[in-house]
């Protein structure tokens, strides 16, 4: 997506703990579309709607932070969110950056972007 400088480059990929399983986070939390931050759960900025078209898709909403359910071992997520400017970022099903917002609210409008260009094809 060009709408980000990150859009259409691979997203991080760091290793995550959840509970007691460590990994990298695509064999933790699966595969397919993720919205992920370090602020706060992304599922909680969508509206019902919203959630509802990301749920049909089989997407993942994860909060990534240093002390939350699912850790950020390394620091890896900390640093990429950073660098990027970004409160929370969209994973394609390939890995790639399909998008980014610089707040936690904006995980909406690319739920939102992505529906428009899924519906587009």
């Amino acid at each position: 997506d060009a709408s980000c400088a990150a859009g259409g480059t691979l997203f991080v990929q760091g290793r995550v703990q959840h509970g007691e399983r460590i990994g990298l986070f695509d064999d933790v939390v699966g595969g397919g579309f993720a919205l992920v931050s370090t602020l706060g759960d992304p599922l909680l900025a969508l509206s019902a709607e919203q959630r509802a078209f990301f749920a049909k898709l089989g997407g993942v909403s994860a909060l990534v932070s240093r002390d939350g359910a699912l850790r950020d071992v390394d620091g890896a997520y900390a640093r990429w969110f950073e660098a990027n400017s970004a409160a929370v970022a969209l994973q394609r099903p390939d890995f790639a950056v399909f998008g980014t917002a610089p707040e936690l609210g904006g995980a909406g409008a690319l739920v939102d972007a992505l529906r428009a260009r899924i519906t587009a094809s």
